[in-house]
């Protein structure tokens, strides 16, 4: 089972995107409060959501896979 994508990553990942949660959102195919509620640690993404974020964490080497 994969380890669950941390708010760390999330935010880490979203901005050398050079994107803002809205747009991050889009990219995501959720909501804005969705990414919020991520990077606040209230939520984590789950099904195709968590998917989706994994897939970007994948392709954009410079943010860790996991906490150390």
């Amino acid at each position: 089972m994969p380890e669950p994508i941390t708010p760390e990553q999330i935010i880490e990942l979203r901005r050398r995107l050079g994107l803002n949660q809205t747009a991050f959102a889009a990219l995501v195919g959720c909501t804005q409060a969705a990414v919020s509620m991520w990077e606040e640690g209230l939520r984590t993404p789950t099904g195709l959501y968590a998917r989706a974020v994994s897939e970007l964490i994948r392709d954009s080497p410079r943010v860790p896979a996991s906490r150390p």
